[in-house]
């Protein structure tokens, strides 16, 4: 039973208001998952504390748990159309500044989620896997990239695909001793799937970073970290996945800081011989 199930199941036990805020809601399924405390609560025409109310009544801590769990139903059905016709209702030119706010609320959600000690055993697998290939394909190339580009300066053995023709033959060759990372959120990209499935069934070492437990890639993961993504608008937000990534780095490169400070040396006598920055 998804939560538009549980709301309608539900109304025969509710209030005046709390069946008005849910009547609401099931009339306007794809747009009002988006929406924070206070629009939801000015278009429904009670308080905020109703509406906060109300998601306790429906078994959550708060609003917040609420909207994430409406986000979840509605977007495994939502086109890039769809959700950027979502956007013009979700946001307008004076509160704009809402999809900053909502990037916030990512980050301290995927805050929230993240367990040090299982941070810290995916640092330690990144740092003695012999070989490391991180998968992501679509919109998740702009991560990838960037993890690639800073852990390889880090370690030097890292290889990333982005599809099925990026030095995907170096796969074949993996072994135990291999570690692969791959990077997807929803809507699932089929490349990163089967590359995950085909690194689990030759034995490697897997770590997804994915947006939630039914992410097809956590089946094939020894590790996982999971980040919110979800904004009304026809692309994700990739700041909190990028925080994580951030944070890994960060730790990855105090740990080796010996090694890492002798290539950034030499990095910088190379940058420097040829005059690369303004």
């Amino acid at each position: 039973m998804d939560i538009y199930q549980k709301l309608a199941a539900e109304l025969p036990q509710m209030s005046k208001t709390q069946a008005k805020i849910a009547n609401y809601i099931l009339s306007h399924k794809n747009e009002v998952s988006f929406y924070n405390v206070r629009k939801l609560s000015r278009l429904v025409g009670v308080s905020e504390a109703s509406v906060i109310r109300f998601s306790v009544f429906m078994g959550f801590k708060g609003y917040p748990e609420l909207r994430e769990a409406l986000q979840e139903a509605t977007q495994k059905h939502l086109s890039s159309k769809e959700r950027l016709i979502i956007s013009y209702q979700a946001y307008n030119e004076n509160d704009i500044l809402d999809v900053m706010k909502d990037d916030v609320n990512n980050i301290i959600q995927t805050l929230e989620n993240t367990d040090t000690e299982n941070v810290k055993k995916i640092c330690s697998e990144i740092m003695s896997a012999k070989r490391i290939f991180i998968i992501s394909c679509r919109s998740a190339i702009s991560l990838g990239s960037f993890f690639w580009y800073y852990l390889n300066m880090i370690l030097d053995n890292v290889t990333l695909i982005s599809s099925y023709s990026d030095e995907i033959e170096r796969m074949e060759t993996a072994t135990s001793e291999d570690l692969f990372i791959g990077l997807s959120f929803e809507r699932y990209s089929k490349a990163t799937y089967r590359m995950m499935m085909f690194a689990k069934e030759k034995g490697c070492k897997t770590i997804s970073i994915t947006d939630n437990l039914l992410s097809p890639l956590i089946p094939y993961s020894d590790y996982y970290l999971l980040s919110c993504t979800k904004v009304p608008t026809f692309l994700d937000s990739f700041v909190a996945p990028l925080s994580l990534i951030n944070m890994l780095l960060t730790y990855i490169g105090r740990a080796k800081n010996v090694e890492l400070e002798k290539r950034l040396q030499e990095y910088d006598n190379i940058w420097n011989t040829f005059d690369l920055f303004v």
